[in-house]
């Protein structure tokens, strides 16, 4: 399975547009208060082939609450796991292939938690 990366200062995308407008992730990730820096205390089990993490932490009831404050809860964990997947594919090895960075995953079967 390929997966394709995203380009950076280092290894820009020479397959745009003079005229498309360049997205700076930093300053982006630093006007919404974000980092892609993620730290669990129960480390996420990651299927990196599969495109699947597993998270094995306790949900702590009382942060799960109710209604718009159980919503904001999922969220946020949701963005953490989804960005500590993203964060094991982008540093994968990487390759030009036809004008893209690509990466390969390998598979691997997992019969879950």
């Amino acid at each position: 399975m390929l997966a394709t990366a995203a380009a950076t200062q280092d290894t820009p995308m020479s397959n745009t547009a003079p005229d498309t407008p360049s997205i700076n992730v930093e300053e982006l990730l630093e006007s919404t208060g974000r980092s892609i820096q993620v730290e669990k205390e129960v480390p996420l089990t990651l299927d990196v082939g599969s495109l699947i993490g597993f998270d094995m932490a306790p949900v702590e009831m009382s942060k799960l609450g109710q209604g718009k404050e159980r919503d904001a809860f999922l969220m946020e964990v949701t963005r953490d796991n989804t960005q500590l997947l993203f964060n094991s594919i982008f540093s994968l090895p990487s390759s030009l292939v036809e004008k893209s960075e690509m990466c390969a995953v390998t598979t691997t079967y997992h019969k879950g938690p």
